[in-house]
């Protein structure tokens, strides 16, 4: 099989101009119909999939949160059309003051905190894997974004992704706990990287830091929800960047 790339992103990626020439189209699978979106990009075949807005029996405008998104026909969808690798744009909070935000950080391990526990596809022992982000992508990832963007912060070795259940963020003593567990937090990677190693996808994430994890700086300052998207918003031309950079060195590498 000829390696083929697929992104995952959230609410806002899709609205990139670089995505503007893929189509929709509805993937069924076992597990429910995903909308994907498929097309060309500069001669090679590519998929991006927006994992609140996948659900195709409730339609592209529904948002799905953390919790009820399908992760299972998700990632299904990618494996049914071909897709081996996949890259996960990710927005997550910080649990460290050493990483603050705009920071790139490319996860080398992951925890799922046991209220997110990721379904399996398999009844049976075959869902009894070792899980882990893929050895070779991720690493690839890394040494890309490091030698195009030397500029940009960014943190590629010895951070762990924590994977909250969502759809709220977490309090200040939640943070406190899941400090010891991981550098970033979000609501969702960790449980597609899951699924994705029992079908055998090469899983990696590229996270960008849009907020302090709740209550983390000094003085114990709580996160707003207005100070989030914010943030989202002047990341957002560097996490375009970031993607089309990887799109396009990536090829022949995989």
């Amino acid at each position: 099989m000829t390696p083929s790339i697929a992104i995952i992103g959230g609410t806002s990626l899709i609205k990139s101009p670089f995505f503007t020439s893929l189509q929709p189209k509805t993937v069924a699978t076992d597990h429910g119909s995903v909308i994907l979106y498929e097309g060309d990009f500069e001669g090679h075949k590519l998929a991006f999939l927006q994992r609140h807005h996948a659900d195709a029996d409730k339609g592209a405008a529904v948002y799905n949160p953390p919790h009820l998104i399908n992760h299972c026909a998700n990632l299904a969808a990618l494996k049914n059309e071909g897709f081996t690798h996949v890259i996960a744009i990710c927005s997550v909070g910080s649990l460290s003051p050493s990483i603050p935000i705009s920071t790139l950080v490319i996860p080398d391990d992951f925890y799922i905190h046991s209220s997110a526990a990721p379904p399996s596809f398999f009844p049976d022992a075959r869902g009894h894997i070792v899980p882990c982000l893929s050895p070779t992508l991720a690493p690839l990832l890394a040494t890309t974004i490091a030698a195009s963007f030397p500029a940009l912060p960014l943190r590629a070795a010895d951070a762990t992704y924590v994977n909250t259940v969502g759809p709220r963020f977490e309090t200040p003593a939640e943070v406190r706990v899941l400090k010891g567990c991981g550098e970033v937090v979000g609501m969702t990677a960790g449980v597609e990287a899951v699924l994705g190693r029992e079908i055998g996808l090469e899983y990696a994430m590229v996270c960008m830091v849009d907020n302090f994890a709740n209550g983390l700086v000094k003085g114990g300052k709580l996160l707003t929800e207005e100070e989030f998207k914010g943030n989202v918003a002047r990341n957002q031309e560097t996490v375009e960047g970031v993607v089309m950079c990887l799109l396009r060195e990536l090829r022949g590498k995989i």
